[in-house]
């Protein structure tokens, strides 16, 4: 299928050939108008053409009165409300049918019919942003950030949502079964009783939670994740590391698959040997799909901005890891530090949906609270805001040390929205590579 495009460039981006055929094409079969007003809506927007856009309207109008639409009706209609001659009349009407043989194309005229209207707005928002926006802004990294969004969200749109019959996802979910257990379902933690309470690890779609004190290990048990999702399962994992520079983040990384002590290789104490073997890992590295941002998206915003970004370039992620929840800055300062948080954990739930992508962060406890109890391990309360951390949350993990000295620690799973939860229990800690140790090996 060949379709001219008559616009030029100062002109919108327009076909009218396109929005031609596709009116033609409801003309010619009323049953495929459903199909259109579900793909365009209802409003015609999608139509360059101002006359485009109200026959569109008509024939909607008409379609959802009577259900059905032909050419003598349309014509009848607008001679009865004034309009038959301001549209074109008789010919501009015969016009339409003749640009249309088969239906076959709707589908693919109102994708393009789509992609005008996406280019259009997208043209509209950056002249709004040129035409002062930029100019006045007291914080011109947020007002960027704000305008990927919005462009962001021009990209979104149509591709996800709307009505899904059941039957479709109930023979969905029937194909799934007989393909049998997928890779791509879950990424191992590496921690044989999280993986086990967890059906296999963390999902696509969810948003994990990892809730400890100060020197818990949050960082290292998120560093693991990272590790064994990207060097050993072979994953697309993301990590934007507010807490630490992406060199420190390299060092955690390199110290835990070579288990030479963190201290030592930040210290450049390394015999022959161990440089050796550091270096023999440099192809695992190089073939892994693992990037890290260390400081240039420090709002919610922005992260889901890159992280999106990215996706469009590379595929979606199959894990992000946000390093950590409360390290990220506030988007508006006049804004409750409850409602901000709820907001950034909102954001990550969010997130994980669009890029169907497993969205893993790190929130601190309040420590306070743990001291005054016999119990010093961490409860769903003890986090900071803790109702509007858990809601958002499909899966909580507790982390517990005693104190830094000590070469044990706990895992927990507080909070599992399609899963129970797991009552503590113990795993090793190096405290040499910063990393814990599956109690199974």
């Amino acid at each position: 299928m060949s379709v001219s495009n008559e616009s030029n460039e100062m002109k919108p981006p327009q076909n009218l050939e396109v929005e031609r055929g596709i009116l033609g094409g409801m003309l010619l079969d009323p049953r495929k108008v459903a199909d259109v007003v579900d793909a365009l809506g209802e409003s015609g927007e999608c139509f360059s053409h101002l006359v485009n856009r109200e026959i569109y309207k008509r024939i909607v109008a008409l379609w959802k009165s009577f259900g059905k639409v032909d050419l003598a009706i349309l014509g009848a209609d607008l001679d009865r409300i004034g309009r038959y001659k301001a549209v074109g009349g008789a010919p501009y009407l015969a016009h339409l049918e003749e640009e249309i043989v088969s239906t076959i194309y709707l589908p693919e005229y109102c994708r393009i019919a789509l992609a005008h209207y996406t280019r259009r707005r997208a043209i509209a928002r950056l002249e709004t942003a040129s035409n002062g926006e930029l100019h006045n802004a007291e914080d011109p990294a947020e007002t960027i950030s704000s305008i990927a969004a919005d462009l962001q969200t021009l990209t979104d749109d149509g591709r996800r949502g709307g009505w899904v019959h059941v039957g479709v996802l109930a023979r969905e979910l029937i194909e799934r079964l007989k393909a049998g257990p997928s890779p791509h379902d879950c990424i191992p933690t590496g921690f044989s009783e999280l993986d086990s309470a967890m059906d296999g690890g963390l999902r696509s779609g969810e948003f994990c939670v990892i809730a400890g004190g100060t020197s818990s290990g949050k960082s290292a048990l998120m560093c693991q994740f990272v590790v064994e999702a990207a060097l050993r399962r072979g994953k697309k994992v993301l990590i934007f590391s507010l807490e630490m520079g992406r060199d420190e983040y390299m060092l955690r990384i390199k110290s835990q698959i070579s288990g030479i002590a963190l201290s030592r290789i930040r210290k450049r104490h390394l015999n022959p040997n161990e440089i050796a073997e550091m270096e023999s890992q440099l192809e695992i590295l190089d073939a892994a799909q693992l990037v890290i941002d260390d400081g240039s998206s420090n709002t919610i915003a922005q992260v889901q901005n890159r992280a999106k970004a990215w996706a469009l370039r590379h595929g979606s992620p199959h894990l992000i890891v946000i390093d950590y929840l409360q390290r990220l800055l506030s988007h508006d300062h006049r804004a409750t530090e409850e409602s901000e948080t709820h907001r950034k954990a909102h954001g990550m739930k969010t997130l994980a949906r669009e890029l169907c992508c497993s969205v893993v962060t790190g929130s601190q406890i309040n420590e306070k609270e743990a001291k005054i109890r016999k119990d010093k391990h961490p409860v769903l309360a003890d986090m900071k805001y803790a109702n509007s951390i858990s809601e958002e949350a499909d899966l909580l993990i507790g982390v517990y040390r005693q104190d830094r000295t000590s070469d044990c620690g706990e895992l927990a799973i507080l909070k599992q929205r399609n899963g129970p939860v797991l009552d503590w229990f113990r795993i090793g800690f190096d405290r040499a590579t910063a990393s814990f140790l599956d109690a199974q090996g």
